[in-house]
């Protein structure tokens, strides 16, 4: 799982570097993914929150 998430953040990065953000991946465990924003996109106050997805 942990590849597929970072194959996608892969495909996000060119979206979040052109608006001065960038994401890493930190750890992909039991379904939770953890993400640490850089740059702009740290500084935004709605992407600060918890995303839960359940499959």
């Amino acid at each position: 799982m942990y590849d597929q998430v970072a194959e996608v953040l892969e495909k996000l990065r060119p979206f979040l570097l052109r608006d001065g953000g960038d994401v890493e991946l930190l750890d992909v465990e039991d379904g939770i993914v953890r993400v640490r924003l850089i740059g702009a996109c740290g500084q935004l106050p709605e992407f600060n929150h918890h995303i839960e997805s359940r499959h």
